[in-house]
């Protein structure tokens, strides 16, 4: 009786866990902006999974089937998965002993992806 109790509650659990693991691979709703502003709408990822998550340099993109195309920050405008959009920026990076100034002008630095936070004319 043990035994069948075990058994089942191994069932039940694999079940229930099932679409998680299959949810895992980390893609999500997403699309990307090329340089032609031509907009292509698939499946976005962009971060390694657990246990040692970090964004990639390149951004993987599926559309249409399971062929993954890689995008860095110089191939595209930007892109979105779910809710959060970003914008590839020109990003250069000064460091003076413990004091750090970064600048974003046009082919200067290195092109980096930003997230989006606010969007509209900066005023002070």
């Amino acid at each position: 009786m043990h035994r069948f109790v075990k058994i089942i509650s191994f069932l039940i659990l694999s079940v229930i866990s099932f679409p998680e693991v299959k949810a895992q691979n980390g893609y999500g709703s997403g699309y990307l902006i090329k340089h032609d502003f031509d907009t292509l709408t698939g499946k976005v990822k962009d971060r390694r999974g657990d246990p040692f998550a970090r964004l990639y340099k390149k951004i993987r993109f599926k559309r249409n089937g399971v062929f993954v195309k890689k995008y860095g920050p110089r191939k595209i405008k930007g892109y979105a998965m779910g809710e959060n959009i970003f914008e590839s920026h020109w990003i250069q990076v000064n460091s003076i002993l413990f004091r750090t100034e970064y600048l974003s002008q046009e082919n200067l630095g290195k092109k980096y992806f930003l997230k989006v936070k606010e969007n509209g004319y900066l005023t002070y």
